[in-house]
């Protein structure tokens, strides 16, 4: 789960990267931005493998903190509910991440298999094989290299069927089905990304856009276009295809940029376009390898015990180093003057003296004394008992 977060995350770092790459480089035709949203979709289906095997192309070495342990009955203090969810935690991630995928691959299933339903109820034309008809087919679409048209495409004007075979020649030349197919499967592995959302929509705006214009371009009248576009939005609805005329919910954007010339592109030069095909395999390297020069690696006792000892050493830069690179001693901080250090010390507390206790006379005992009378002597000073 933790591989795919970090991926969706690449995967979200790299789009921004590319998004400003081609705003600096000033490409906004639809053959350039697709080119470039293609190579983000492949860095973005290879994110989770290529990570990896970044991390084994470029070891390294990282000091670890050892962590903090748990503290005792930390659990059992919780309620029961919070309990169980603590501890089911990772099944219960993994579980809903199974669901929505389940959901998005049964979905994208159902849509193929449809259309190979559909397929299968045409019949190719004698002169252009990769064209086919039938009764089913509601409106023009795009089904692996066949175009799929309905069965009075004959009894259309000439202009009409111009226009439909422009736009969908233009699909089958640029490989718009699978790049949608891809574009859906990387949806429905990272469905909880909104960037794998974005990509998909982007991408099917990306080849209307192309196949409007050729159409426009072989018809050579914006409205009367757009009224073909309008009528056959009204006969696709509910069609299972990845790809058909007018597909999608942005029919109206595509009416409006027709009408308005929208479509009217200059092809920028091959220069800037392999200076953005550059940038992006290099933005999409540093990014899937942006840690595999310091991957999270079990630190060994002897660095525990080091962390352990000089804990502010780990906080300090130059810490993290190759893995063939000679351990740098840790700098202790030097110690301050006496001056320095009397100067910040608080004022130590005035001592407590306490009253020094006289010893007690010592007497001695003896036994005679209780034998002989005692004797008496007066002296100036003081009485004193004596025996003779």
């Amino acid at each position: 789960m933790i591989l795919l977060l970090q991926s969706a995350l690449r995967a979200l770092l790299l789009g921004a990267s590319v998004w400003a790459l081609l705003r600096l480089l000033r490409l906004r035709d639809a053959r350039s931005e697709t080119a470039a949203w293609t190579l983000v979709l492949a860095a973005s289906l290879a994110m989770p493998l290529l990570t990896p095997l970044l991390a084994r192309w470029l070891p390294g070495d990282r000091l670890l903190l050892p962590a903090a342990p748990a503290p005792a009955g930390a659990l059992a203090a919780l309620p029961p509910a919070e309990t169980w969810l603590a501890a089911h935690a990772s099944l219960l991630l993994w579980s809903g991440y199974l669901l929505g995928a389940a959901v998005m691959l049964a979905r994208l299933g159902i849509g193929l298999l449809l259309s190979q339903r559909l397929y299968r109820r045409t019949v190719p034309l004698a002169d252009f094989p990769f064209l086919r008809i039938g009764a089913s087919v509601r409106s023009p679409m795009v089904f692996g290299r066949c175009i799929l048209l309905p069965a009075d495409w004959r009894e259309w004007p000439e202009a009409k069927r111009a226009a439909v075979l422009a736009h969908e020649q233009c699909h089958l030349a640029r490989g718009d089905f699978f790049l949608q197919l891809a574009a859906t499967l990387y949806r429905a592995f990272f469905w909880f990304s909104p960037f794998a959302w974005w990509l998909q929509r982007e991408l099917s705006a990306l080849a209307e856009r192309a196949s409007d214009a050729a159409a426009v371009q072989r018809m050579g009248d914006p409205a009367s276009y757009a009224e073909i576009l309008v009528e056959a939005a009204a006969r696709a609805q509910g069609m299972p295809a990845l790809v058909a005329m007018a597909g999608g919910r942005d029919i109206a954007w595509r009416v409006d940029r027709i009408l308005t010339g929208g479509d009217t592109e200059s092809a920028p030069g091959s220069a800037r376009r392999l200076l953005a095909a550059a940038g992006i395999l290099g933005v999409s390297i540093t990014i899937a390898g942006v840690h595999a020069a310091i991957p999270a690696q079990a630190a060994t006792p002897q660095r525990l015990a080091q962390a352990r000892t000089n804990p502010a050493a780990i906080a300090a830069p130059g810490i993290v180093r190759r893995a063939n690179a000679a351990a740098a001693p840790i700098a202790h901080p030097s110690p301050r003057p006496a001056a320095h250090a009397r100067a910040a010390a608080p004022p130590a507390p005035a001592p407590v003296i306490l009253p020094v206790q006289q010893p007690e006379p010592e007497f001695t005992y003896n036994p005679r004394a209780l034998l002989d009378g005692p004797t008496v002597a007066v002296l100036p000073a003081a009485l004193i008992v004596t025996q003779q």
